[in-house]
């Protein structure tokens, strides 16, 4: 809801992260995602157990020492802890159930040191598979298009795939999918149209 407190000892980000995980993970059915809408609906009458339990499945699947170096050794340019102030400050104008936590987070990596940026590849062997999938909750559905201009400069194009269904990941949880990724990496060249849809 918003105020201090309703979430009783869950930050709001510990409860988003609870509630994409769980959106992620359910079963590709109403029962499924029943289940995490149960656990909202208890913590807004008040009872925060079950999204509790969603929120320690978050961390033990998402913030593993292994997630954090994961992550943290890709890490570029670190944010400064002077930064962090404005980026609270902006952030939670826009987003002020997750603002101050999402931007907090940003500290998890300020003990690595900043690695080289990447030079990107100027061309592929093979056009690249894209799969993507707007209702995945942890990933997002916009990351495919950031790649535009990664491709333009390799003067390449992709095969895209898209999967509109709700989860992770479009490979794991589409059949078709999963079929397209298994003729990708075949010796043969991925033959078609290079933008396939897969049903949800």
């Amino acid at each position: 809801k918003g105020r201090t407190g309703d979430l009783g000892a869950l930050s709001d980000t510990q409860a988003l992260a609870g509630i994409t995980t769980g959106l992620a993970l359910a079963a590709d059915s109403p029962d499924g995602i029943g289940g995490v809408a149960s656990a909202i609906a208890a913590a807004d009458r008040g009872d925060t157990d079950a999204l509790s339990d969603l929120a320690d499945q978050a961390q033990s699947l998402r913030l593993t020492d292994g997630q954090i170096v994961g992550d943290c050794n890709d890490v570029t340019g670190p944010v400064s802890q002077n930064e962090i102030g404005g980026l609270i400050s902006t952030w939670s104008k826009d987003n002020p159930l997750t603002g101050t936590d999402a931007a907090l987070s940003l500290m998890r990596c300020n003990g690595w040191s900043a690695g080289e940026a990447v030079t990107p590849p100027s061309s592929f062997p093979v056009a690249p598979l894209i799969l993507d999938n707007p209702g995945d909750p942890i990933n997002g559905g916009t990351g495919a298009d950031a790649l535009g201009a990664l491709f333009t400069r390799a003067s390449t194009s992709p095969v895209t795939v898209s999967w509109n269904g709700l989860g992770y990941s479009a490979l794991a949880r589409s059949s078709c999918v999963a079929d397209t990724v298994a003729d990708y990496v075949a010796s043969a060249p991925l033959g078609g149209p290079s933008e396939r849809g897969c049903p949800s």
